[in-house]
């Protein structure tokens, strides 16, 4: 946790924040406007499974992945997931750094507000988790595992709590920055 630390406050200037920003906006775009229509186009307006912040139980699994038919669940597996497994880097990368940036600006750097830097990194992780249970899923369709489905849904929820845990974090942080910034004009 220590190196980890030293890590990120070692790369906390305005110009390593920005890049790694545009990166993760370049492949959230990507999926956001490119490979989520194109895998949504085969689901009848269906969600996809990391789109689902509550989660989903095996039969939403089962529908989805059935309307997705086999020319869906190939886009979902193989344009849609590659982009989402680099994607929870950048995103865990990203905020945690300006996370930091925000923090170190208000001089809480070197606090226990620290730690909400990791909350990003956790997202990630639990991303992470979830695209693995995605991707089994969709390669043993139609033989789907309940305890698969189970985990995968679990780790769509502690992903999406944690990203929302997050940014109401971060927008707290910016609020008083920004507060503390007009307060010196």
């Amino acid at each position: 946790m220590k190196k980890i630390r030293e890590i990120i406050q070692g790369n906390i200037g305005g110009r390593q924040v920005l890049v790694f920003f545009l990166l993760a906006m370049v492949f959230y775009g990507a999926m956001l406007f490119i490979t989520v229509p194109a895998t949504m186009a085969f689901s009848d307006g269906l969600q996809l499974l990391d789109m689902r912040p509550g989660g989903y139980t095996p039969a939403d699994v089962e529908v989805l992945f059935g309307t997705l038919g086999v020319k869906g669940r190939d886009v979902y597996l193989l344009k849609q997931l590659p982009l989402n497994l680099v994607y929870p880097f950048l995103f865990g990368v990203c905020f945690t750094l300006v996370m930091a940036y925000f923090l170190n600006k208000l001089q809480q750097l070197h606090t226990s507000l620290f730690l909400l830097c990791y909350l990003p990194l956790a997202a990630a992780a639990a991303d992470y988790l979830e695209n693995i249970g995605i991707i089994t899923l969709l390669n043993t369709y139609p033989n789907l595992s309940v305890p698969v489905i189970r985990a995968t849904s679990f780790f769509t929820v502690v992903k999406s709590g944690l990203v929302l845990v997050f940014f109401i974090a971060l927008f707290i942080t910016m609020l008083i920055w920004g507060v503390q910034r007009l307060r010196k004009i």
